[in-house]
């Protein structure tokens, strides 16, 4: 409560007390007298005369008392008046003197300050040490070490997928390098990325001069999404070399991009027989049998070849096709006198259980 309002209170009590004590002399008269006793002659003298002591007229003090109350009422109404406004209007601000100066932070204010210059220093550190790691991945990238390479690939890779624009960028500069390695670690990492703005890149790359960089481009566009790789894929299926079409072919199967099957089907029928063989298995992620039906009969007969190369081979093929028709070349396969062809045909009827 303000200082003014407890001094109305204040002076308010000590009219009331005043009044109080007006009242009870008001109502009582003088303060009596023990009277004298006179002496016998003179009572006998005055007993039928006037008291000597005047009667006492109280008329002065109750106007008097009536003119207290009156100030009360006003005081009691000012003081109500003080209060309903000292609870809407926000007490006036005390100026800070002319030579006031700022207070010393406490300890726990000097203790939070001391936590976030860490912790600003923490995220400045891991800030560096992440920029210096993916420039060493950079030159990784280009490097001879092959486990070093691979490392960067994944990293970067990893970069790249949660945003990092310098990761994408040093990517997409890595694969105008002369050096052949450093651009399939590149085309590898964006595959692996999942990025879709690397698309532009990828178009570009499709026209490498080499087929293993073409190669690596279709492989890195079967794990973009499908509407956005597919029409590019389709294109590279008219690329001069067969291990670039036959890895197409395969990043179509895996997106099962159906606009794909028209051209599939026309591969299939081909006179190279890998590039068939693969447009087939194509068919078949997209629910066409016909075509890989077909080659487990051509492939089964080649389980029976004296060639364990070939026999080897026959059994890789139809493990992929992952079809009940080639459980009887499988289980032929597993009794096969050649240790890679009784593997190869195991893991192909793991597969159909």
């Amino acid at each position: 409560m303000r200082a003014p309002v407890v001094a109305l209170i204040c002076l308010c009590s000590a009219l009331g007390a005043a009044a109080a004590s007006y009242f009870l002399f008001s109502t009582q008269g003088a303060r009596p007298q023990a009277p004298a006793t006179p002496a016998p002659a003179l009572v006998a003298e005055h007993q039928d005369t006037a008291p000597l002591t005047p009667a006492f007229d109280p008329s002065p003090l109750q106007a008097e008392l009536a003119a207290l109350k009156a100030e009360m009422a006003a005081l009691q109404q000012r003081v109500e008046a003080a209060e309903a406004r000292a609870a809407v209007t926000p007490p006036p601000a005390t100026p800070l003197p002319e030579t006031a100066v700022e207070a010393e932070p406490d300890a726990a204010e000097k203790a939070r300050m001391a936590e976030l210059d860490r912790r600003l220093a923490e995220i400045e550190t891991g800030e560096t040490a992440a920029r210096a790691l993916r420039e060493q991945a950079v030159r990784d990238l280009a490097g001879q070490d092959k486990d070093r390479r691979d490392a960067a690939v994944d990293l970067l890779a990893a970069l790249a997928r949660t945003g990092d624009a310098a990761a994408r960028q040093a990517l997409t500069d890595a694969l105008l390098s002369k050096d052949e390695a450093a651009r399939l670690a590149a085309l590898e990492a964006m595959g692996d990325s999942g990025v879709a703005e690397f698309l532009p890149a990828l178009t570009g790359a499709a026209k490498d001069g080499s087929a293993n960089a073409r190669a690596a481009v279709a492989d890195a566009l079967g794990k973009l999404p499908a509407d956005q790789a597919g029409p590019l894929l389709l294109d590279m299926l008219a690329d001069g070399d067969a291990r670039v079409v036959r890895r197409a072919l395969d990043s179509l199967g895996d997106l099962k991009y159906a606009p794909a099957q028209a051209e599939a089907m026309r591969l299939s029928r081909g006179s190279d027989e890998s590039v068939a063989m693969e447009a087939s298995l194509t068919l078949r992620r997209l629910g066409d049998n016909t075509a890989a039906e077909y080659w487990v009969g051509v492939l089964g007969s080649r389980v029976n070849s004296s060639d364990p190369k070939e026999r080897l081979n026959a059994v890789k093929q139809l493990r992929r096709y992952k079809l009940e028709s080639t459980r009887p070349y499988l289980e032929q396969a597993s009794r096969d006198s050649d240790a890679g062809v009784r593997a190869e045909a195991a893991k192909g009827l793991k597969a159909l259980k």
